[in-house]
């Protein structure tokens, strides 16, 4: 049986105070810390493109100054030289020429290709984009949708960018999943406090 808009409406409202708790404990994420080294030099030159990711009920809104929106609050910027950092200008990642991702004191986040990246310490795709702007993620038996992109196909250094913001917030995701995944379903609502603000250490 198809759901209403009403019996839907807990769940969109769920998902977006989960987005703005995923912002939040990225905004914390780089006190007292060390930037990556290369982070005044810069590192993969990247093209940001004018794009919107969109995953149920939440969205990211990319612009072309490197602002990047979580749920309409501001979340991450990104620039040409592949730094990433929070819109207090606090280092968040740098992206090398070569793909590597490193975060703060240097530590290990990945490796982010155009349209496609790595887990940190694993050698298998864990995000793939399709043509359409399909994203699809690697769960450890199947690849599974990832939300949609509109905007980031226009070339290789664009599609790179999307993939830097959609590889961090799967990160975060993942992180906040497995710090839960031995607590009873709705034992910590969405939105509290206590979430750790772990998302620049090295993952698993």
């Amino acid at each position: 049986m198809k759901a209403s808009p009403r019996d839907d409406a807990p769940c969109t409202r769920r998902a977006i105070r989960y987005a703005v708790m995923l912002a939040g404990a990225l905004l914390v994420c780089g006190c007292a810390t060390v930037p990556p080294r290369g982070w005044r030099q810069g590192g993969a030159h990247l093209i940001i493109p004018r794009a919107r990711w969109v995953y149920g009920a939440i969205s990211i809104e990319l612009t072309h100054r490197g602002l990047v929106t979580l749920a309409g609050a501001p979340w991450l910027t990104i620039d040409g030289a592949g730094r990433v950092s929070t819109p207090d200008g606090e280092p968040v990642a740098l992206l090398l020429g070569d793909g590597m991702l490193r975060g703060p004191n240097d530590r290990r986040l990945g490796w982010v290709g155009a349209g496609e990246s790595i887990k940190p310490g694993e050698l298998k795709r864990w995000l793939v984009f399709q043509p359409s702007g399909e994203v699809l993620k690697n769960d450890g038996t199947k690849l599974r949708p990832f939300g949609v992109w509109f905007g980031c196909n226009q070339r290789p250094d664009t599609l790179q960018a999307c993939t830097l913001v959609t590889h961090l917030l799967a990160q975060s995701w993942w992180k906040r999943q497995t710090s839960t995944s031995n607590r009873p379903f709705g034992s910590r609502p969405f939105g509290s406090r206590s979430t750790s603000p772990t998302f620049i250490t090295p993952f698993p």
